[in-house]
C-alpha cells in the first residue's frame, strides 16, 4: 500500500516520484507477482531504465530482476502489458523497439501484416 500511496502522490505532483520507485523496487523484490505494476510505475513517473531493466529480467531471465522471471517460462509470459497506458512513455525509445523485436513481436507483425495499435496513435 505504501508503493500505492507514493505512486498517486507522485502522480498527482503531491510527492516525489524518486521515493516511489524506491518504494515500488523494494516492493518487487519481496513481491516478484508486481512485475507489471511496478514496470508501469516506473515508466510512468519517468524512470524508463529501471522499467527496462525489470523487463529484461521478465523476458529473458537476465540482469538484477532476473528472478521476476515466470517459472514456466514463455508459457506464463504476458505481452500485453507493455501496450497498456502506463507504457506509453515508452513506446518512443529505442529500448522499447528492441524489447519487442528480441521477444518475436516485430517479426509476428510483419509476417501478419498487422499495424499494431500502439504504433497507430504514437
Amino acid at each position: 500500500m505504501r508503493a500505492l500511496d507514493a505512486t498517486g502522490r507522485a502522480l498527482a505532483g503531491e510527492g516525489g516520484a524518486a521515493d516511489a520507485i524506491r518504494r515500488n523496487v523494494a516492493y518487487l523484490k519481496s513481491e516478484p507477482a508486481a512485475v507489471f505494476g511496478v514496470t508501469h510505475a516506473c515508466a510512468a513517473l519517468g524512470d524508463l531504465s529501471t522499467s527496462f531493466a525489470i523487463l529484461q529480467g521478465y523476458y529473458f531471465g537476465e540482469g538484477p530482476w532476473n528472478k521476476v522471471a515466470p517459472a514456466a517460462g514463455d508459457e506464463d509470459r504476458a505481452t500485453s502489458p507493455l501496450f497498456q497506458p502506463p507504457m506509453h512513455n515508452a513506446w518512443r525509445d529505442s529500448r522499447f523497439g528492441a524489447l519487442l523485436q528480441r521477444i518475436g513481436l516485430d517479426d509476428y507483425w510483419r509476417a501478419s501484416r498487422t499495424v499494431p495499435d500502439f504504433r497507430r496513435s504514437s
